[in-house]
C-alpha cells in the first residue's frame, strides 16, 4: 500500500471512530427506536425503560411502557419502518410503524418520537400516536 492510500484509509478510519464517538454509548437515533420496539415487543420491558429519558410527557416512564408494550403479545410485534423527519445535533424527530399480528390481522401503528443526546446517549423524549 503506497502512502497516499494508508493516509486517506487512516484518515477514513479515524472519521469514522470520532462520528461513532459522538453518539455515546448507542447507535444512531433511528436504531435507538428500533432497539426500543423490540426491546418493547418481547416485553423487556425493564430494557424497554433505558432508552427512554425519565418522565416522558408528564406520565412515568414504566406506566407509559407498560401501557404501550400491552398492545401486542411478545413475538406478535415488528418494527414495520421508521422515518427520520427532523435533525440537528442533540435533537431529532422519527416517525416509527409498528406493526401487529391480531386475530383479525396485521394492525399497524404509527408513532412519532423525539428523541434528544442526554449524557451523550440517544434518549426517547416524548413518543405520540400519529392518527
Amino acid at each position: 500500500m503506497n502512502r497516499r492510500n494508508f493516509l486517506t484509509t487512516v484518515a477514513a478510519a479515524s472519521t469514522t471512530v470520532s462520528l461513532a464517538g459522538c453518539t455515546g454509548g448507542r447507535d444512531s437515533p433511528e436504531q435507538v427506536v428500533e432497539d426500543y420496539y423490540s426491546a418493547l415487543f418481547d416485553g423487556d420491558y425493564e430494557e424497554a425503560t433505558s432508552y427512554v429519558e425519565g418522565d416522558l410527557d408528564g406520565e412515568l416512564t414504566r406506566s407509559f411502557i407498560i401501557e404501550q408494550g400491552s398492545l401486542a403479545e411478545p413475538g406478535n410485534a415488528e418494527t414495520e419502518g421508521v422515518t427520520l423527519l427532523e435533525e440537528s445535533k442533540d435533537y431529532v424527530v422519527i416517525e416509527a410503524v409498528a406493526g401487529f399480528d391480531t386475530t383479525n390481522g396485521l394492525m399497524t401503528t404509527t408513532f412519532r418520537f423525539e428523541l434528544e443526546t442526554i449524557d451523550d446517549e440517544w434518549k426517547i423524549t416524548t413518543s405520540e400516536l400519529v392518527e
